[in-house]
């Protein structure tokens, strides 16, 4: 996956995570899913590593103030603002 998508793709997660936390991981990977399972796999854990969105009890997911702090630098880098 290029860069840009997975760019994107992570955006993409975040935002709908803000507007409609929490979300089942499963739920995310069939919602996200665009060419194969193991992309939006890898990003969601990547966004977990770097402690942008957390999972709890029954693979709830939910976006991280870190992640809403994340999303809004991103939106202003891209002069979205």
């Amino acid at each position: 996956m290029g860069y840009q998508r997975k760019r994107a793709l992570k955006f993409a997660v975040l935002v709908h995570l803000r507007l409609s936390s929490p979300k089942q991981w499963d739920t995310l990977c069939i919602h996200f899913t665009m060419d194969r399972d193991e992309e939006i796999e890898a990003i969601l854990k990547n966004l977990r590593h770097k402690k942008y969105i957390e999972v709890g009890k029954g693979k709830m997911v939910r976006i991280t103030a870190s992640g809403r702090q994340h999303l809004e630098e991103q939106f202003y880098l891209s002069g979205g603002a």
